[in-house]
């Protein structure tokens, strides 16, 4: 359960972010790590690999500051770090 609930998180997440409207040249990784909560409240994402542009690391905190995520399934991680791919359009 708790891989298919990671699963579905980083495909919420990644969904989130692309309709944000992130504006990049070319694909671009960025690695957030981010706490969430038993409700799913992400609290303090934080970029541990950065997308090499200050716009696009403001808007990915931006959005993620803002997502309540699925709830996880109980004992799921706290802390979680991921990798999300911005997408050039």
């Amino acid at each position: 359960a708790k891989a298919a609930y990671e699963n579905k998180l980083m495909r919420y997440i990644q969904s989130r972010l692309n309709r944000a409207g992130i504006r990049v040249r070319q694909n671009t990784t960025i690695t957030i790590r981010f706490i969430l909560h038993p409700d799913g409240e992400i609290e303090n994402p934080v970029i541990v690999a950065s997308s090499q542009s200050e716009g696009v690391d403001d808007n990915v905190l931006r959005v993620l500051g803002r997502l309540s995520a699925p709830e996880p399934p109980e004992g799921f991680a706290t802390q979680i770090t991921a990798p999300f791919v911005i997408e050039a359009r």
